[in-house]
């Protein structure tokens, strides 16, 4: 099969070739981006917990990743981020982020500068939530933030700005703040208004 028309196709396929397919997309383009959404709304029909959100997120070195939202109640009885496979992508579950016990931890701005850039995480709550706003303090652009959820103690989230994409997670037992892109993470320090 030279191409993939539909997820049937994809599903006949042997392990091996999905593997050569994933590695030949262009992820950070979202390249083929339907079929890991499509695997990942799949595997949410098929989980016995409730599924709140889902998304097809970019892991180190270009490789599509499934993250399922669930209730942080839910999360303690699914596997770890990335110790299941579905159809041929790795699963991160991740926690309701309107569903943390103490969203306290999170509140603040995180600094972090190295090889991707130097950034501002501003994080309060709102109406709906947790809010979460990124901005490159090199040239003052905001990022779009999208998908942010917790998983145990991490608040993660990717910021995209033009065709840059960094998946970002804050850390409350370390107090540290990673940005991931492609096999690299620099670690930045979070800043509590009065600090």
């Amino acid at each position: 099969m030279s191409e993939l028309r539909t997820y049937n196709d994809w599903l006949t396929l042997p392990e091996d070739s999905r593997e050569h397919f994933h590695r030949q997309w262009n992820v950070y383009a979202h390249e083929m981006f339907w079929v890991p959404m499509c695997a990942a709304s799949r595997l949410a029909a098929q989980t016995s917990v409730p599924v709140v959100d889902l998304y097809a997120g970019v892991w180190h070195g270009g490789e599509y990743v499934l993250h399922l939202t669930v209730s942080r109640e839910s999360l303690s009885s699914l596997p770890r981020p990335l110790e299941q496979t579905f159809e041929g992508f790795r699963v991160i579950w991740l926690g309701d982020i309107n569903d943390v016990e103490s969203q306290d931890g999170f509140i603040g701005k995180w600094f972090s500068s190295g090889d991707f850039g130097s950034f501002e995480i501003s994080v309060s709550i709102g109406t709906e939530g947790l809010r979460v706003e990124c901005t490159d303090t090199v040239n003052g652009e905001t990022h779009h933030v999208m998908s942010p959820s917790v998983h145990l103690n991490q608040l993660s989230f990717t910021s995209r700005s033009g065709d840059r994409s960094l998946f970002h997670t804050l850390d409350l037992d370390t107090g540290e703040k990673f940005n991931h892109r492609i096999t690299r993470c620099q670690i930045a320090r979070h800043i509590r208004d009065g600090a």
